[in-house]
């Protein structure tokens, strides 16, 4: 296993708010930074643990390759 920095943009709702023509060109989507161990890869995802014990893994996130702005190796 490797531990890894990912920076990507995550995905946000506007649910429930109605938003002006002229605010449509104004949205954006969160930049996010993750830290944590390396436990799966596939050729769409990253999955990464904040935490691990002998044999369980906790707090995992899986991140989509397509979001993933930058990505480096830490120590």
């Amino acid at each position: 296993m490797r531990a890894l920095y990912i920076k990507w943009i995550d995905a946000k709702t506007w649910s429930n708010a109605w938003l002006d023509n002229d605010d449509v060109p104004n949205l954006k989507l969160p930049i996010c930074e993750s830290r944590g161990e390396l436990i799966k890869e596939d050729s769409v995802s990253i999955f990464l643990a904040q935490s691990k014990s002998e044999d369980e893994y906790r707090n995992i996130i899986g991140i989509p390759k397509g979001c993933i702005l930058k990505q480096r190796k830490i120590t």
